[in-house]
C-alpha cells in the first residue's frame, strides 16, 4: 500500500507507527512522504515511477481536495494499481496531526462543521459552494435515472 500525503515529519518521527495507527496500513506498507502544493512534470515523473515501483495493490491519496481527486482522474491511465481512492485528512487523523471532531458531530454527520470553524479562510468554498453544487448533480442524475 503507498499513502500519497502522509506527513514526512510524522513517518520521520516514529517510523512504522504512523503506518500502525492507519488500520488499512497494519502489518507494514509503503509510506510515500507529503506531496508539494504544485507538482512540476518532475515531481509527478517521480510520484508515479515512485507507485509503479511499488506495484501496490491498494493506494490510499491524501492531498486536499479537490486537489486529490483531480490528481487521480488525470493520471488514472498510468497508475497501475487495482484500487486507488482518495481520502482527504485520514492520514492526519491517524497520525494525530489533527484532532477529529467531538462523537457529537461524528454521529450527525457533521464533522465537516468544526473544521470549517477552525479554518473557515481555506474551507468555506468547498462547503458552502463545491458541496451543494455536487449534491445538486447527484439528485439531478438520481431523477434522470428514475425518468428514464
Amino acid at each position: 500500500m503507498l499513502f500519497p500525503g502522509l506527513d514526512r515529519g510524522n513517518a520521520d518521527e516514529n517510523p512504522g507507527e504512523a503506518g500502525s495507527r492507519i488500520p488499512w496500513g497494519a502489518g507494514g506498507g509503503h509510506l510515500f512522504t507529503a506531496l508539494p502544493a504544485a507538482f512540476s512534470e518532475a515531481e509527478t515523473a517521480a510520484m508515479l515511477a515512485a507507485i509503479a515501483a511499488a506495484k501496490p495493490d491498494v493506494l490510499w491519496v491524501g492531498m486536499t481536495a479537490p486537489k486529490q481527486e483531480k490528481w487521480l482522474h488525470q493520471h488514472r491511465d498510468q497508475l497501475a494499481v487495482p484500487f486507488a481512492a482518495a481520502v482527504g485528512a485520514v492520514f492526519d487523523f491517524y497520525a494525530g496531526n489533527v484532532r477529529r471532531s467531538h462523537p457529537f458531530f461524528l454521529r450527525y454527520h457533521l464533522e465537516w462543521l468544526p473544521r470549517l470553524l477552525q479554518e473557515p479562510r481555506r474551507l468555506w468554498r468547498r462547503n458552502l459552494v463545491s458541496t451543494p453544487l455536487f449534491l445538486s448533480w447527484v439528485a439531478r442524475e438520481k431523477l434522470m435515472r428514475v425518468r428514464a
